[in-house]
């Protein structure tokens, strides 16, 4: 099955502690501090790194749980501290039922759940031990429909999200009227505080969400007309769809926010056509926001100045579905499931390597994040089974060696 070409978003994050669950008869360690947060573009196949392993959301005959890749067993276990359970219903601590688990993290020594609020616009967030035994409800009027992407600095979770129009009672549709959100959750007072806003892009603006030095960047996109009618089944010819798409233009603005001033700081600003792609693949403090456009370059840009990075042919790079600053280094991935590391001072290629093949499935390995020196991979489309990585450092003495994070099977 092909992947779907999607931005896979990272973001980073700090907080502390330590846990012990059952996995059969063995125990494993589970560190209380989510450091980073994976494949956060959808409600499924998200997952949150700590020291010592990965969290991540799980389908088990169609209904969610909690797993967790424990880094020095090899193992990976359900979330759930009860010798002797099948794992199978509600009553497993690891169950996200009825919950729904859009995402799950830790924080001062719990277990943090987002799920479906009261209404369509609207989260609940519930607490529970890391083990996940005892989850409690703590509101359900959490601002947002779909917590697409969110980082934590300190006591806060900021997330982008989207309401919906309600066209009819319980009726909610995306349309142009829908806006996003850039929100901030404090987890001490569960108090909200909605920091921006867009309008005139029917998938709610934000694609883009990162914690760096303290603040939170993100893109920030607005259609110059209505593109409703482009997904509402509203019976456009071929020839009315494409003079639409070619009369529209993009805003994309690239912002710093600074929590210590309250304060939306403009990195970055350009307009496109609708064709012209150009998507963030990270910042700098310094240097500004790396993006990459639909001219296949690599451009370092900040105040209205440009600095090309890298550029290359369609020929040689096809496809780019997956980008991000890592270290040193811009990491790309193209279409041919080719992984690159550019310099991200001299543009210079520091390494080209292929992404491995399952030899049961035949399915390549997928970017999922990275973390602590660490490139993680898994197999699509079921994420973080038979999960991989590769050393930024190994790559950097150009040596592609790769790593099993789970190299042992959990006792049944």
């Amino acid at each position: 099955m092909r992947k779907q070409k999607k931005k896979i978003l990272f973001q980073i994050i700090l907080l502390a502690g330590m846990l012990s669950i059952s996995a059969c008869s063995k125990k494993t360690e589970v560190a209380e501090t989510t450091r980073a947060f994976f494949g956060t573009t959808g409600t499924t196949g998200w997952a949150s790194i700590t020291d010592n392993g990965i969290l991540k959301h799980y389908i088990q005959n169609g209904s969610p749980f909690l797993k967790y890749i424990d880094f020095a067993t090899g193992q990976e276990v359900f979330l759930c501290a009860t010798e002797g359970c099948a794992h199978t219903g509600s009553s497993c601590s690891a169950s996200l039922l009825p919950i729904g688990g859009e995402k799950a993290f830790f924080y001062q020594g719990a277990l943090y759940l987002i799920g479906q609020g009261e209404g369509m616009n609207a989260h609940s967030v519930w607490k529970a031990s890391v083990d996940g035994s005892g989850k409690k409800e703590l509101t359900d009027c959490i601002p947002g429909n779909y917590m697409s992407d969110l980082c934590l600095i300190d006591n806060m979770l900021y997330y982008v999200d989207t309401y919906y129009e309600e066209t009819t009672p319980g009726e909610y549709v995306m349309t142009m009227d829908s806006y996003g959100i850039l929100a901030a959750l404090n987890l001490d007072t569960l108090e909200t505080e909605i920091l921006d806003t867009t309008k005139g892009s029917f998938h709610g603006g934000y694609s883009y969400l990162t914690a760096l030095d303290g603040c939170v960047y993100f893109e920030k996109n607005a259609f110059s007309q209505d593109l409703s009618s482009l997904f509402s089944g509203s019976g456009l010819t071929s020839e009315e769809t494409e003079a639409l798409k070619q009369s529209v233009t993009v805003s994309r603005q690239y912002i710093c926010y600074d929590p210590k001033e309250n304060d939306l700081k403009p990195v970055y600003e350009t307009e496109t056509s609708f064709y012209e792609t150009c998507g963030a693949v990270g910042f700098d403090p310094e240097l500004g926001v790396l993006l990459l456009d639909w001219e296949n370059r690599l451009i370092w840009a900040k105040n209205g100045e440009e600095k090309v990075l890298w550029e290359w042919e369609s020929s040689d790079c096809k496809d780019i579905w997956a980008f991000q600053l890592i270290d040193d280094y811009a990491m790309m991935m193209d279409e041919e499931d080719w992984l690159r590391l550019i310099d991200r001072n001299t543009g210079a290629l520091v390494v080209k390597a292929e992404l491995p093949v399952d030899e049961k499935t035949g399915e390549r390995h997928s970017y999922q994040g990275y973390y602590d020196g660490k490139i993680y991979f898994s197999i699509d489309p079921e994420p973080y089974k038979d999960t991989m990585y590769l050393e930024v450092e190994e790559l950097a003495d150009k040596k592609v060696i790769w790593h099993n994070a789970v190299w042992a099977e959990e006792e049944p």
